[in-house]
């Protein structure tokens, strides 16, 4: 397939986009919905809004007349009506468009009002007609209290004649029964006033009974109690006429009578009035209660409106959250699918990232701890960045390990190039040593040689002057001469030791030299191995940045795709991690290597001291061959000398003539000999001193080997840490 065959970022691209294709999917289903519910929300609304408008009107309408009605019913002057009138008239001209049944209801309004005005006329004239009857039940009463007065005044005027007059006749008659006749006059008197004043009283009485019962009446909604006092009315006058009968006589009765007439009259009209007053509140009410229930059943068809308003809003609700209810689901369902889409490309990216690299890191981190599988390779499956960093870290752990293997090829060589270095400078040292040994032994000898050549000499200078003693100093001659002779002879085979030992010396210098060439070339090409995985670090840090790039750019993009791009965020930080990881492993080796290049530095600097040191035993053991040399053909001189001198003694006796010039030649000799001797000597020292020299450097080597020695076993022990070897 094309998406194993792309490249990561290919990869990541196209989850992305599916990502996003889910996303916009999803958006696209949450618009259409939105605008499926927004259409049947527009038709919904636009049918309530329609209704609620037409409610609106109508409620408009019956509010003002409802108003109307209030105020008409509420009216106590005519002036209030009149303003009512001029602003229903106003209402009328303002409300022509309105339906049939807000005419009607306009016309029971009005008719309302037509009412009203009968009613505040009839209470007009109930209030006028009450002040007439007022008036004249005032005036009889009034007139009543007149003759009460009245009375009471003349029967006390009487009274007080009658009793002045008894006292008069008391006086002047002793007649008992004119006095009796008096007093009965006295009590008639007394009781035509009481008659009199219960008369007046009783009108007065009735007359506030009367008076109590119209105002009752008029004050009563009833009409059979208006009409019960109607009647009561009429019997109450005719008591009061009866009760002025008695009072005939009382000069004011007669304008009670006829006021009684006028009052007859006036609580007549009076009731009527209120009676008409009663009819026209019930027709009010009526009329107002018509409205009132016209009113009420265009409330109720307001309510009812209302009330199939909520309906259809209820089902219109009902229909939305169904709708919004199934484009949640679907919404869910994409939601839930761009998820777990998002997760499984998240994980299965991540796990084509995060796997080799891990692989990779675990290597590394092996390779810096020094513990290393190099023959282990990663699977370059991917042809995407993930394949090109398993190819080119096996290409990296491939190199490592066949420089591993190199270097543990050298080390192996230079730990045996250091022992044999080290058993040659041992060799060196012993050599050295029996060199200084065999040296002092010839330097003590040469001293030797050189006592008994002066001991010659003085022989031959006594020969010459004493030529009786010849006998016994040729004998004593003769045995120093076998003496120097043997010494000569001893030293000659020293001389020969000691060349033989510098050859060897030489050699074993020359044998080291070539060690401490090979052990160098060995180093040397062991620093191009550490110079090598430097740069094959450097390859893994570049390698690393470029991943902390990839990551950096995967972070860029899973932000971009918002919730649907947290996952790759998470590969992203992961793939961060592990370049961060592989950088700190990739320095952990390259700092490693600087420790293995810092120390072939000094192996290197350690063999070339031991190469100098070695061709200065080199230099010293070829000095020492040739002074041995030199010594050699010395003694050789010597010992043919010494011979010379040995024929010499021995024909001593037979020619005693050539004593003389034999003792010449003798002492000549002997201070040739003596000459030799002492430039042999002299030589030994040089000898004994180039030997100490070479026991020293050879010493140096043998701690610079072991050095060498002990990195050679640091190097094993690094290489050993890995496993380059299937």
């Amino acid at each position: 397939m094309i998406f194993f065959r792309s490249g990561l970022k290919w990869k990541l691209s196209l989850g992305f986009i599916v990502c996003a294709a889910i996303a916009g999917l999803s958006g696209l289903a949450g618009f259409v919905s939105l605008g499926n519910i927004q259409a049947n929300l527009k038709q919904a609304t636009s049918a309530i809004d329609e209704n609620i408008d037409m409610q609106v009107a109508r409620i408009s309408q019956i509010m003002p007349l409802q108003t109307f009605a209030v105020a008409i019913v509420n009216a106590r002057t005519d002036d209030n009506l009149s303003d009512i009138r001029r602003k229903l008239a106003d209402h009328r001209k303002s409300a022509l468009s309105g339906s049939d049944e807000d005419a009607r209801l306009l016309e029971g309004v009005e008719e309302l009002l037509t009412l009203k005005t009968s009613q505040l006329q009839a209470l007009h004239d109930l209030g006028e007609l009450k002040k007439s009857y007022n008036s004249l039940i005032a005036e009889v009463i009034k007139l009543t209290i007149t003759i009460v007065d009245n009375a009471q005044f003349d029967a006390e005027i009487k009274i007080y004649d009658a009793i002045g007059d008894i006292e008069k006749k008391v006086a002047s008659t002793k007649d008992v029964s004119a006095l009796g006749l008096r007093f009965g006059e006295i009590s008639g008197t007394a009781g035509q006033a009481i008659t009199a004043v219960k008369a007046a009283s009783s009108v007065k009485s009735l007359c506030n009974e009367m008076n109590a019962m119209v105002n009752e009446s008029i004050a009563s909604s009833d009409a059979e109690y208006i009409d019960y006092v109607r009647i009561q009315a009429s019997t109450l006058l005719r008591n009061i006429r009866t009760e002025l009968e008695v009072l005939s006589e009382d000069p004011a009765a007669a304008p009670i009578a006829a006021l009684l007439d006028d009052l007859a009259g006036s609580t007549d009209r009076t009731i009527s009035a209120r009676k008409l007053v009663l009819a026209e509140e019930n027709r009010l009410n009526e009329a107002s209660s018509q409205i009132w229930e016209n009113m009420a059943g265009m409330q109720a068809d307001v309510l009812n409106a209302a009330v199939n308003i909520k309906s259809d809003t209820e089902t219109t609700m009902e229909t939305t959250a169904g709708l919004v209810s199934r484009w949640q689901s679907i919404e869910l369902f994409l939601v839930i699918g761009s998820l777990v889409l998002a997760i499984v490309l998240g994980v299965y990216i991540s796990g084509m990232i995060i796997r080799p690299l891990k692989k990779a890191v675990t290597m590394l981190q092996d390779i810096a701890e020094g513990e290393g599988n190099l023959t282990v390779r990663l699977q370059e499956e991917s042809r995407d960045e993930i394949g090109e960093l398993a190819k080119w870290f096996n290409i990296f752990i491939e190199k490592l390990q066949h420089m591993v293997k190199d270097i543990a090829v050298y080390a192996a060589k230079l730990n045996t190039s250091s022992a044999d270095l080290s058993a040659l400078s041992t060799q060196m040292v012993s050599s050295a040593e029996q060199v200084s040994l065999r040296s002092g032994s010839v330097a003590g000898a040469t001293e030797e040689m050189s006592a008994n050549i002066n001991a010659i000499a003085s022989a031959a200078e006594e020969m010459s002057v004493n030529v009786q003693s010849i006998s016994s100093s040729a004998e004593q001659m003769s045995q120093n001469v076998d003496s120097v002779a043997s010494a000569i002879e001893e030293n000659s085979m020293e001389l020969a030791d000691v060349s033989r030992f510098a050859r060897d010396g030489s050699d074993i210098a020359e044998m080291a030299k070539t060690k401490s060439v090979s052990a160098m070339q060995t180093i040397e090409l062991l620093g191009k191995v550490a110079e090598d995985i430097g740069d094959v670090t450097s390859v893994i840090s570049r390698i690393a940045k470029q991943t902390n790039l990839l990551a950096l750019n995967a972070t860029i993009e899973a932000a971009s795709a918002g919730d649907a791009g947290r996952g790759f965020a998470v590969v992203a930080n992961e793939i961060k991690e592990l370049a961060d990881q592989s950088a700190k492993a990739a320095q952990d080796i390259a700092s490693r290597v600087k420790g293995v290049q810092s120390n072939t530095r000094e192996v290197v600097k350690v063999i070339d001291e031991i190469a100098n040191i070695i061709n200065h035993i080199n230099e010293a053991s070829s000095l020492i061959s040739k002074s041995v040399e030199q010594q050699k053909e010395n003694a050789n001189e010597i010992s043919g000398n010494i011979h010379q001198a040995r024929a010499g003694t021995n024909n001593i006796a037979t020619a005693i003539a050539e004593v003389a010039s034999g003792s010449n030649v003798m002492a000549g000799s002997a201070a040739e000999a003596a000459k030799g001797v002492t430039e042999v000597s002299a030589s030994i020292q040089d000898v004994n001193r180039a030997a100490n020299e070479s026991n020293t450097g050879a010493r140096k080597v043998n701690v610079a080997a072991a050095e060498l020695t002990e990195v050679a076993g640091e190097i094993h022990k690094m290489v050993d840490r890995f496993k380059f070897e299937a």
